[in-house]
């Protein structure tokens, strides 16, 4: 026998094949799977009472992976909520392409992590023998189409925690958007308009036109280069209210002497020295 005919066995036919070869039918499965693979002449470690490959050369010059080994990247399905059964298997199915499992690891390794539901259903069909049919199953149990006007609501009412990074408040939208391949454009709008700041304190982020745009304002916004508050002349200054709720003092453009609102681009902020520059962008009467 090989590993692979080894591990597909349930375990009493484990026991079956170890009182044939009079070896100890004692322990648990993973004990009787090694027990087996020991009289073979397979050198297998035991992982616990999960079904598991062990991570060790398989006679191909590379390493064999369990899931174990990369049980921090895998996702459980259950059936219900996160992740829908479409997220699960591309991400499931990722994974297992990395560190490439055959046909046979991933039906194993895949009914590991069904929960609820989902565990509940496989156990209930008949014919369900290999990762095709699990996959198709699954899939069709499960698959659910989320209408767009829901997706878009969703994003709508999703804002911007206090305690979350601004990365990670992109990327939260980005899964959101995923099921109705949503659009940079309104990606980088829903993104704007979730940030608890006016309008004016976070012009720079609608400049941006992409992704990578944005992230690169993401920069400048956490650093305070925001557009400044309200403005007003004092003698010849330009009176600003940053981020950091400081008043700081710059000479205004002699061509808006008289003008009484300004909109400012604070295009440089140093906290070490206080020292603000401003520049005209917009002017307003």
């Amino acid at each position: 026998m090989d590993r692979k005919q080894i591990f597909i066995l349930i375990v009493n036919e484990l026991k079956e094949k170890l009182n044939e070869l009079h070896l100890s039918t004692a322990g648990r499965k993973a004990t009787l799977q090694d027990r087996l693979c020991e009289h073979f002449g397979l050198t297998v470690h035991e992982v616990g009472s999960n079904d598991s490959f062990s991570s060790m050369d398989n006679g191909s010059g590379r390493a064999v992976f369990t899931l174990r080994d990369i049980e921090s990247s895998m996702l459980e399905f259950s059936g219900s909520g996160y992740p829908s059964v479409e997220e699960w298997l591309e991400i499931f199915e990722e994974n297992a392409s990395s560190v490439q499992w055959d046909e046979l690891q991933k039906y194993i390794y895949g009914k590991q992590l069904l929960k609820g539901a989902a565990k509940l259903f496989v156990r209930s069909q008949r014919g369900i023998s290999n990762w095709g049919s699990l996959k198709h199953s699954l899939k069709t149990e499960f698959s659910t189409l989320i209408p767009s006007i829901e997706v878009h609501r969703l994003l709508r009412n999703r804002r911007k925690r206090p305690s979350e990074e601004y990365r990670e408040y992109l990327y939260s939208l980005m899964e959101i958007g995923k099921p109705i391949n949503l659009d940079e454009k309104s990606l980088l709008e829903y993104f704007v308009e979730g940030i608890p700041d006016t309008r004016a304190g976070k012009s720079n982020l609608y400049q941006a036109k992409n992704v990578q745009e944005l992230k690169e304002q993401i920069q400048i916004y956490e650093k305070g280069g925001q557009v400044g508050n309200l403005v007003l002349m004092q003698g010849g200054k330009v009176m600003i209210k940053t981020k950091f709720h400081k008043m700081r003092m710059s000479p205004i453009p002699s061509a808006a002497i008289d003008v009484v609102q300004l909109d400012i681009w604070l295009q440089t902020v140093s906290r070490s020295n206080r020292y603000v520059t401003v520049v005209a962008n917009r002017v307003t009467g």
